[in-house]
């Protein structure tokens, strides 16, 4: 009787294990660094990035180009934003910032000035926090379809925003400056 009940929950506990939910989003490698300078004028070729999961293998995951603004004969910040979701429904978001300029050492360093930006809590309930390291920044709020909802100037060090006045979703929090973008996924509850 005793194997009986050892062998049903060794059972139990094989099934129980096979039926976990995956709530771990795939992690997205750029296979370049966060932010690049590309020089003006000359073709930019996109560096495709990989996918992994700790469920699913990589050929089971789509990974796409959500938005490239990219322009290679236009001195500006542009981005490649990727979205890769795994089997689960788990959802993933990376963005790689583009400098087209005339790329020397001063403007590399300027193009990672906003690299250390950090944005808490996430998700968020009604206010949420961007601490910025740079004087002065510019703050757009994107819904999913590409809408501003909000903006504003932020300044140096911590800033609190009111997030009472969007609605439960997903969020594009933007934050550029003349020479730097980042911009990072916000939940709002």
């Amino acid at each position: 009787m005793k194997k009986i009940q050892l062998l049903f929950s060794f059972i139990i506990l094989i099934s129980s294990a096979a039926i976990a939910q995956d709530t771990i989003p795939p992690t997205i490698n750029l296979n370049t660094p966060k932010s690049v300078c590309h020089q003006y004028r000359t073709p930019y070729d996109r560096v495709q990035p990989t996918v992994t999961d700790n469920v699913d293998s990589g050929g089971n995951i789509s990974i796409i180009l959500v938005r490239s603004d990219v322009n290679e004969n236009v001195k500006g910040i542009y981005a490649d934003e990727y979205q890769a979701i795994d089997k689960s429904g788990n959802i993933a978001n990376v963005v790689r910032t583009v400098l087209v300029s005339d790329c020397n050492s001063s403007n590399i360093n300027k193009i990672n000035e906003l690299e250390n930006v950090t944005v808490f809590p996430n998700p968020s309930i009604e206010n949420f926090q961007i601490n910025i390291p740079v004087a002065e920044a510019n703050l757009e709020i994107l819904s999913m379809d590409g809408k501003l909802v909000y903006q504003t100037k932020l300044i140096q060090g911590l800033n609190s925003i009111n997030a009472n006045n969007l609605n439960t979703g997903l969020y594009q929090i933007v934050i550029t400056t003349e020479s730097s973008k980042k911009v990072v996924s916000q939940s709002i509850q």
